[in-house]
């Protein structure tokens, strides 16, 4: 399959700003090593030179090994400082908003430049979702929270992605269901939600907010006349997700489902401000 990031080509200027972008921020400037690693790299991706970033080319230009005695079966150098420079690119683009993404694919060392309004949603990023508060704690309310958190987490993992985890967590932050994988440094959004019941209406507040620094990131309001059955879990549920995807996707899409009642609906976007 085509890359989608490909179809509009990264300039020259463009490639060398977003290197720019990265070796000012506070993650590289006391980093010289992976500075240099990655100035060589992109260097040698914008002319197009394989030839340097092949292991051995690399470790005697960019790391300062002896042409004489360097063999690449012995010292796994380049391996070894190629991988931490994932990490660490990995880590910056996940806490600053840019146009142009850099990227080491694995397998390979030659850099690769991706524009991130074109990034699908099937990056491997975990969404916490927090316990469903009930605003007013009454018997009503809280079990009305818990049939709505059961049909969030269900729908966001179909509606979703396969790739994004989902993560259940109680109050007290301690996670309800366990996993064998560490995702922490996967995991870049939480998904709170509390329940409002009056005579008269239903409300639903929803924030996604970033992991790292708990900045606002999307913010939804829905409405709907009061009802215990199960079906208007399911239409809540439906709209949260809905109005998530459109996030992800950055475009505001609505998933269409054909015979599906849609109230009328308030949604209030933040918008992001991300910093290093």
């Amino acid at each position: 399959m085509e890359d989608p990031n490909l179809e509009i080509p990264v300039s020259e200027t463009e490639a060398r700003a977003a290197c720019s972008k990265v070796l000012s921020s506070e993650k590289f400037l006391r980093a010289p090593r992976m500075r240099r690693l990655l100035t060589f790299l992109v260097d040698a991706a914008i002319i197009g030179d394989r030839r340097n970033t092949k292991e051995y080319a690399i470790g005697i230009s960019a790391l300062d090994r002896n042409p004489s005695d360097y063999y690449t079966a012995e010292d796994p150098a380049v391996r070894v400082q190629v991988g931490r420079l994932r990490v660490k690119l990995k880590e910056y683009y996940q806490s600053v908003a840019s146009e142009i993404e850099i990227v080491i694919p694995l397998g390979g060392y030659m850099p690769r430049f991706q524009r991130m309004m074109n990034r699908r949603m099937d990056d491997p990023k975990a969404i916490i979702v927090d316990e469903i508060v009930s605003v007013d704690q009454s018997a009503v309310g809280e079990s009305f929270s818990r049939g709505l958190q059961e049909e969030l987490v269900h729908q966001l993992f179909k509606f979703l992605d396969a790739h994004r985890i989902i993560h259940l967590r109680n109050h007290d932050r301690s996670f309800a269901v366990s996993t064998d994988r560490d995702t922490s440094d996967e995991t870049q959004h939480v998904l709170e939600c509390s329940t409002r019941i009056e005579s008269k209406r239903v409300r639903v507040y929803a924030r996604l907010l970033g992991a790292r620094n708990g900045q606002i990131r999307w913010s939804g309001q829905f409405d709907r006349p009061p009802a215990e059955d199960i079906a208007l879990q399911e239409e809540l549920a439906f709209l949260i997700c809905m109005a998530l995807k459109g996030y992800f996707l950055h475009e505001g899409e609505a998933y269409q489902q054909p015979n599906l009642l849609r109230p009328k609906v308030t949604v209030h976007h933040a918008a992001e401000q991300l910093s290093d």
